[in-house]
């Protein structure tokens, strides 16, 4: 079956096919699950679920390579940055900052994210149908990390003697799910600030910066306020970077047609 259709301007998006045609009258032909798009510079011929499941986006790549650079810094954290950064507290921090700091939490928590999804669902219709969605991709890292919590045990900063280095909070393995103390490893908090900050970016780019701010404060409150070590929470922004490279695309993946560049 051919049928002949005039494509939206210069942004027109093709979801299925990462190649992306120029302007001009386009010739859709369907030959079973087989889609070519003739009429650009170049015609595409693609299955699109196979695109869709097996071939990584540059976004996917971007986010898989963030992950493994957040898991490298971890690593570096455990043995140079926990300690010092556990030490230096809240004194030097002025009160009103602590409080913005303290706030952030409402980023990474589930009722938080909660209301700031039913405010998308209220007020942007057209966005409506992601919602569920993006709550998925939020909370999906945060129970990996939960499943982390269970498999290692770490002292949190709050009950761990500072004065040791910081690699001996490391109990052993398996965890136990019953003492919050040794949950320290990872933070099932900034893995869901970081993997709300990436959905929203799915629905609304324009904001990616704002929302990775909010993320970034959300960490900062679990690690100054003596909950993790530093080291915790990037472990956890990689968890959310990996789960959101796997899925991302696949979850949100025609959220992109709605968003002129």
């Amino acid at each position: 079956m051919c049928r002949r259709f005039d494509p939206a301007p210069d942004h027109f998006y093709n979801p299925f096919c990462s190649e992306m045609p120029h302007k001009g009258l386009l010739l859709l032909v369907e030959n079973n699950s087989n889609v070519a798009l003739a009429g650009s510079s170049r015609t595409s011929l693609c299955n699109p679920y196979a695109l869709r499941c097996r071939v990584l986006s540059s976004s996917a790549r971007r986010l898989a390579a963030m992950g493994s650079l957040f898991w490298l810094l971890a690593l570096v954290s455990v043995f140079s940055l926990d300690g010092p950064v556990a030490r230096y507290g809240l004194s030097h921090i002025p009160g009103d900052l602590q409080r913005v700091v303290w706030l952030s939490e409402v980023f990474a928590h589930g009722s938080g994210i909660a209301m700031i999804l039913l405010v998308v669902w209220a007020l942007d219709r057209e966005r409506r149908f992601f919602v569920l969605r993006a709550a998925l991709l939020a909370f999906l890292p945060g129970i990996v990390a939960r499943m982390g919590k269970w498999l290692v045990a770490r002292q949190r900063p709050m009950v761990f003697d500072l004065d040791k280095v910081a690699s001996a909070s490391f109990i052993g393995i398996p965890g136990d799910p019953r003492d919050w103390e040794l949950q320290s490893f990872p933070s099932g908090h900034t893995a869901t600030a970081v993997g709300f900050a990436i959905a929203l970016s799915y629905l609304y780019p324009r904001g990616r910066c704002l929302f990775a701010l909010f993320a970034f404060l959300a960490a900062s409150q679990r690690v100054l306020f003596d909950a993790h070590f530093l080291s915790d929470a990037l472990v956890s922004a990689g968890i959310a970077c990996f789960v959101a490279a796997i899925l991302g695309d696949r979850l949100l993946w025609d959220a992109r047609t709605l968003v002129k560049p």
